[in-house]
């Protein structure tokens, strides 16, 4: 599975996964049941570790529930909030979400109800929980 987030603007967006056992990666626990985070992307702070993209890579070695899902930061981080006239500065900002999920089961898995081959790709969308179930061609 390969989730990505990317955004080209000052400002601090948030990558998270949600597990089938509840647990979630995200920039507070960025390993979890076989899936890493690279970092938390906030181009704002000066420690050399902001830079976007946040990539979330791993294997669904669990079948379930999953759900993966961009988060605007907005009250937190190094990024400026408002403007000089003190209005928020978010409405500029966006961020662009790509996530795939590649078949490596010999016998194929269940997404959603529907079949797919090993080998196979299926799309993960942002905020739409998705269920990795045994294969039943």
């Amino acid at each position: 599975m390969d989730i990505q987030l990317d955004w080209e603007c000052l400002w601090d967006w948030d990558l998270h996964l949600s597990l089938p056992d509840g647990s979630e990666v995200y920039y507070g626990n960025t390993y979890e049941g076989g899936f890493n985070l690279n970092h938390d992307g906030d181009p704002c702070c000066d420690d050399g570790y902001g830079t976007p993209p946040e990539i979330i890579t791993g294997t669904a070695n669990c079948f379930g529930n999953y759900m993966a899902y961009s988060h605007d930061y907005g009250s937190g981080g190094c990024c400026p909030r408002y403007d000089e006239n003190g209005d928020p500065t978010s409405s500029w900002c966006s961020a662009t979400f790509t996530g795939t999920l590649t078949v490596t089961n010999p016998d194929g898995i269940n997404i959603n109800g529907t079949y797919y081959a090993n080998g196979s790709t299926f799309t993960i969308e942002d905020g739409v929980a998705f269920d990795v179930e045994w294969p039943t061609p």
